[in-house]
């Protein structure tokens, strides 16, 4: 189908022009194994938006029915897919990710008629169907400029699992279970979730013997009146004086605030089932 014939509300124009030498990925990036999965059809890769050395890749399933993002930054790269209805529902497909020289990115997959896109206080850089703000803050509220007016991105709830007293109204603090790295699941105690600069000590680590001593990673509280909302973090390695590793720790770079990608949110929240399903349904994280 092409995108002239959708309605304008989910339609992705830049799929409809043909594909350039500009839209490939280059060649010192490794593949997306999205294309290796068949999940998304190599040939729609476009690149959607670009500013400094940040750039911002879409491209559609076979089907048509999912979008996906692949955005590049000078020290790291993140890669998701999710469904088309995220542009009427919410407005825009939207992501985050931190590495452009230390800054956080909020970048988006938007339909045609949105003219204009503001995270925060920041002006993104809007090129064919794709956004990129770059040193915004977690939480920032996205408004798009489109031809009917304006519209603010909307994000689903995040349902309160486990330990319903992970975090509550009544303190700053959380002691509970996060997600990190969107695959590795740990119990964290940290003092205030407004600091940007929280520290905690991971209670499980396994290190792959090529991991980096400094890792930026997503943490994604899964308890407490707050689950579901994101920070970023370095994940480092601490060191004894001979070298050796002694432990772990998260270093805060935001505070936490509310999660830029529902279809990720949404992936973070079935693993957490499927790992509370193995511990037996327990409620409680103690």
């Amino acid at each position: 189908m092409r995108e002239a014939d959708r309605p304008i509300e989910e339609r992705v124009s830049v799929f409809d022009r043909p594909m350039t030498d500009a839209d490939a990925l280059p060649s010192d990036r490794p593949r997306s194994r999205m294309f290796d999965s068949q999940q998304i059809d190599p040939s729609t890769l476009r690149l959607a938006a670009a500013t400094g050395d940040v750039r911002l890749y879409i491209a559609r399933s076979y089907d048509g029915d999912s979008l996906a993002q692949i955005v590049l930054v000078h020290m790291g790269a993140s890669a998701s897919v999710g469904p088309r209805w995220a542009l009427t529902k919410q407005g825009a497909k939207t992501g985050a990710i931190s590495g452009s020289r230390s800054a956080h990115v909020t970048h988006g997959i938007v339909p045609d008629g949105v003219l204009a896109v503001r995270v925060g206080d920041v002006d993104a850089v809007l090129g064919e169907n794709g956004f990129l703000a770059v040193g915004t803050e977690l939480g920032d509220p996205i408004t798009l400029m489109t031809s009917d007016g304006v519209r603010t991105v909307e994000f689903p709830p995040f349902p309160d699992l486990g330990n319903s007293v992970a975090s509550t109204a009544d303190g700053p603090g959380y002691s509970g279970y996060v997600e990190y790295a969107q695959n590795g699941i740990t119990r964290l105690e940290i003092e205030d979730l407004d600091d940007p600069q929280w520290t905690s000590t991971l209670s499980t680590f396994v290190r792959l013997g090529d991991a980096p001593d400094v890792w930026a990673v997503g943490v994604v509280l899964l308890e407490g009146h707050r689950a579901g909302e994101l920070a970023i973090a370095d994940l480092v390695l601490l060191r004894d004086d001979e070298g050796e590793p002694a432990g772990v720790e998260f270093r805060g770079q935001t505070a936490f605030g509310p999660h830029p990608d529902p279809q990720r949110l949404d992936v973070a929240l079935q693993r957490w089932r499927e790992m509370r399903r193995r511990m037996g349904g327990r409620e409680s994280a103690d």
